[in-house]
């Protein structure tokens, strides 16, 4: 696969404070920039895998020696639970199938114990809202389901974009009293910093134009003029 000149980094702050730092193997460049998403090797391999099964077994054995060299020694992998209803439906998706190849090449144990707690009928939706100024967050929360009390562990996903996902799996294990040791990505989501020129300058553009609305009225309740109906008959709708 091309794109390799280190490990690219994401950093995201917890609630207390202190800062993780997801370390990624490759950029991602999502399918809606088009054309560019298409020219990257990587970017479209990885949007196949997590779509089909039987291409995401095949393309995690293919990059996982990539992200194993990122994985701390002595640790046990422990995989972010699914985005979303329909992973969960299918009972497959492919950050569990990448850790498991992962887990293979770096000689570390594996283990699952990170699920999305259940708080309603939306929680396995991937609502993210405001968080007052401190950055973006989920609408839900994971939880650990195993005592991992004193065991090194490192969490892997297959994309990080904000870091959202993975800062609620560290919050979630530092609660039963896991050592969180590193946290990994396969790919880091393409900063808007590092597109080219001519997409951020429309984004600028796009971003300071007023936004679509009906327009307001110009005419108050005493403006409404004489309404003709629709029937025909006598001048009061009448026959």
């Amino acid at each position: 696969m091309p794109q390799t000149d280190g490990p690219r980094v994401v950093r995201r702050k917890l609630t207390d404070g202190t800062v993780v730092e997801v370390l990624c193997a490759y950029t991602y460049i999502p399918l809606k920039r088009g054309a560019r998403h298409c020219a990257d090797v990587f970017s479209q391999a990885l949007s196949l895998a997590k779509m089909r099964r039987d291409l995401g077994e095949q393309f995690a054995h293919d990059v996982a020696g990539d992200l194993a060299a990122l994985v701390p020694e002595n640790t046990e992998l422990i995989a972010t639970p699914p985005a979303g209803r329909h992973s969960s439906a299918r009972g497959w998706y492919f950050t569990r199938e990448l850790s498991i190849a992962v887990a293979q090449v770096a000689q570390v144990g594996l283990c699952r114990p990170l699920r999305w707690a259940v708080t309603g009928a939306d929680s396995m939706g991937k609502a993210i809202g405001s968080q007052a100024g401190h950055g973006r967050k989920l609408g839900r929360l994971a939880e650990c389901v195993e005592d991992l009390a004193g065991r090194r562990v490192c969490i892997i996903d297959d994309v990080c974009t904000t870091g959202i996902t993975i800062t609620q799996a560290v919050e979630a294990l530092r609660t039963v009293g896991a050592e969180v040791v590193g946290t990994v990505a396969l790919a880091r989501t393409e900063r808007t910093e590092d597109r080219p020129e001519n997409e951020r300058a429309r984004l600028k553009q796009r971003r300071g134009r007023p936004k679509r609305g009906r327009p307001a009225s110009t005419t108050g309740p005493d403006d409404i003029g004489p309404v003709e109906s629709s029937r025909k008959g006598t001048p009061d709708g009448r026959d």
